[in-house]
């Protein structure tokens, strides 16, 4: 008996489109389930010119005005909002199914994100899968609450009871794929007014919703045993989840030898070279600055000896 598909999309996130993002959609259409839409979902500034290579591919492109849903109170308005700097890079996912609302299933890729073997090894090890909500790196704030963005987490007030820590849920979203219901949960939330990171917004929300959320692999705590191990690895006790496969920094130029794993940020080759040297410049400032310290200290410690020796002639004379 043959299984029953089901209405998935495959969002590959961006917000420019060259001859190299173009490569990568052809390999992601390529490689992947038959039944999958794939779909360049492209954000960027208003008055920008539309990316001419982006007609060559299905495509939903928003500006920033519209991806800033009114109703969304907590995560659309404010002086100083920003899309990165504020965590809000959930929103033009969001223009999307609410345009699009007959999927069941989204999986959003960002344009750094790549999996070393066919993408269709990765899809389709969850196409039985019934999560809602499946990313990486997922852990509740009792294992690390020294995440650099739990005071942005803001509840509605029509929510009685504060968030205890075990209910605040982080994962780390290049990758992630949402069922309807997860949406529409997220959607609702953001209605009601919730503020703050995407990246803690999306499992808090989802799990205080009675639905699924489970790891896509490693070796976390929502994992499931079949996945343990698999497809990616990093540190989540570190701040930027390095080492590993799938980390928030340093960027990488290419995907590495293992297969069927996932790797992030995998950056070109000029903004590779641009972070190292700028990782180089902070560790020497640093060492510099540990350098003067240490002279400073040094010379005031010389003269504070030769004062006392000063001293100690003056009392022997």
């Amino acid at each position: 008996m043959a299984r029953e598909t089901v209405p998935t999309v495959v969002l590959l996130q961006t917000h420019f489109f060259d001859r190299a993002l173009l490569r990568q959609f052809r390999k992601l259409r390529k490689t992947c389930p038959s039944h999958f839409d794939i779909v360049v979902l492209i954000h960027v500034p208003p008055d920008t010119p539309k990316p001419a290579l982006l007609d060559t591919v299905p495509h939903h492109l928003v500006t920033t005005p519209a991806i800033r849903e009114p109703a969304y109170t907590g995560k659309s308005t404010g002086a100083n909002w920003s899309l990165w700097a504020g965590g809000h890079f959930d929103l033009p996912m969001l223009h999307f199914a609410r345009s699009y609302p007959g999927y069941k299933r989204y999986w959003v890729v960002e344009y750094d994100v790549r999996f070393s073997g066919p993408w269709a090894t990765l899809f389709g090890a969850f196409e039985d899968n019934s999560a809602d909500f499946l990313t990486t790196s997922l852990r509740r704030a009792t294992t690390d609450s020294d995440w650099c963005y739990w005071d942005t987490l803001r509840q509605p007030d029509s929510v009685e009871h504060p968030l205890k820590s075990e209910e605040k849920i982080v994962g780390f979203m290049p990758i992630y794929r949402a069922s309807r219901a997860a949406v529409e949960a997220v959607d609702h939330g953001y209605r009601l007014g919730w503020a703050g990171h995407s990246e803690a917004l999306w499992p808090t929300i989802i799990n205080r919703a009675g639905l699924l959320i489970e790891d896509l692999g490693g070796y976390g705590m929502f994992v499931s045993d079949a996945n343990r191990g698999r497809f990616y690895s990093n540190s989540p006790n570190t701040w930027n989840l390095s080492p590993g496969t799938f980390v928030f920094k340093p960027a990488r130029y290419t995907a590495g030898f293992r297969r069927n794993m996932l790797w992030h940020p995998i950056k070109p080759l000029a903004n590779t070279f641009r972070e190292h040297m700028s990782s180089i410049r902070r560790r020497l400032s640093v060492r510099e600055f540990v350098m003067d310290r240490d002279i400073a200290g040094g010379l005031s410690q010389h003269n504070m000896n030769q004062s006392d020796d000063m001293e100690v002639s003056k009392r022997l004379r």
